[in-house]
């Protein structure tokens, strides 16, 4: 389109040319007097005017305004717990090691303490102690018939104390200058023989002074007749259980002016249980006759000074040891 109004306009300055420079020509409009006209010049003018473009019109555009941006809402950092972490413990596997906890309630008997050797393995039963660890303990106190008594060489002993789950081990030696035993059954304590007393269940009947239930009364014979006579084990009390304990394994063997004794009891021949820590109330006790004629129990020696039969809170303490 501005091409074509160039053409236009130069065909017109052309023909302006034309005129003025041969054609004749009355002006008449009226000018000023003292402006003398150039026509060429605005002819010029004119077209410069025409081929100028113009300059494109500013378009007046709005500056848009920034959208402000969202205040970010700081987040509060978490606030940091501290875990400790957690210590991984071995498991072992192993057969139960009970633990028993002494009632505060009742102070140890310390008219005896006796602990009991723990065997991992069973100890032969065959009369001797050499595969016995543990404490040696004397039973030599006179606690009854001590008129008869003459001195140890009469009768005097000591013994050692084991066990496991399934037995309370004894083993005692004795000095004794006349072996004298035609006793049995209930009447055994009339001849040379061994004593147990065991509360079975101390802490509950602590203060009590009479024998009951979980009091047990045993004795053990070396051997009817002589050290190599048979054996046997009876229960004198409590009443509702005594007899014959045949479940008793005893071995004994002679040495000169004396024997030695091994038994395993079975615990519930003791109205017991076992584990590592137990406590019971426990004497370990002997009878002596001299007279091979006659069944009589002439003396006795103990573990401890004060034994009552009758009362069970002048018994010493057996300990099971782990």
């Amino acid at each position: 389109m501005k091409k074509k109004w160039i053409y236009i306009l130069a065909v017109m300055l052309l023909v302006l040319t034309t005129l003025s420079c041969g054609l004749p020509v009355t002006i008449r409009a009226k000018m000023p007097e003292t402006a003398t006209p150039n026509v060429n010049l605005t002819a010029v003018k004119m077209l410069e005017t025409l081929l100028t473009p113009a300059p494109p019109t500013a378009t007046a555009t709005e500056t848009p305004t920034a959208t402000p941006l969202p205040t970010a809402t700081p987040t509060p950092e978490p606030t940091l717990t501290f875990t400790p972490s957690v210590t991984n413990t071995a498991t072992q596997t192993a057969s139960p090691v009970y633990i028993y906890v002494q009632p505060t309630a009742a102070a140890a008997r310390y008219a005896g303490l006796f602990y009991a050797y723990h065997f991992w393995s069973p100890p032969t039963i065959d009369g001797a102690w050499d595969e016995w660890g543990g404490t040696t303990y004397n039973a030599n106190y006179v606690t009854y018939g001590a008129s008869q008594w003459t001195g140890e060489a009469d009768l005097s002993s000591s013994f050692k104390l084991g066990w496991d789950n399934n037995y309370l081990y004894i083993a005692a030696k004795v000095r004794d200058d006349q072996y004298a035993q035609h006793a049995g059954g209930q009447d055994l304590y009339l001849g040379d023989s061994l004593e147990i007393l065991l509360d079975a269940d101390l802490f509950n009947d602590f203060y009590t002074q009479a024998l009951n239930y979980d009091d047990y009364q045993m004795g053990i014979s070396a051997g009817n007749g002589d050290i190599n006579g048979s054996k046997e084990a009876v229960v004198w009390f409590p009443k509702s259980g005594n007899g014959t304990r045949s479940g008793v394994r005893i071995a004994s063997m002679g040495f000169d002016g004396g024997y030695r004794v091994e038994a395993a009891i079975p615990w519930s021949d003791l109205g017991a249980y076992a584990f590592a820590g137990q406590q019971f109330g426990f004497v370990f006790s002997v009878s002596d006759n001299d007279d091979t004629s006659q069944n009589l129990q002439q003396s006795m020696v103990s573990s401890v000074s004060g034994r009552k039969l009758t009362n069970p809170t002048t018994w010493g303490e057996l300990i099971l040891s782990n």
